[in-house]
């Protein structure tokens, strides 16, 4: 990233990854690391009625289906 006046670079560290969900296309039974659930979660939580169990087991996402619940996208 760069000021546009002058085209100096401001951080050298900062990088961006773009993710496209339209290709993240695994299932719950191929969920095997956090990143996976939470893609999956992105693409899937309008059409989930409850949490899946594979995420469980971590307090992160179960405030996320309870913060989803509460402004109605479950």
């Amino acid at each position: 990233m760069c000021n546009r006046e002058n085209s100096e670079v401001f951080y050298e560290g900062l990088e961006f990854i773009y993710i496209e969900l339209l290709f993240f296309v695994k299932t719950l039974s191929g969920m095997e690391t956090d990143l996976d659930r939470w893609l999956f979660l992105f693409r899937n939580i309008s059409t989930l009625d409850s949490i899946p169990e594979a995420m469980q087991d971590n307090p992160v996402f179960e405030r996320v289906f309870e913060n989803a619940e509460y402004v109605k996208l479950l």
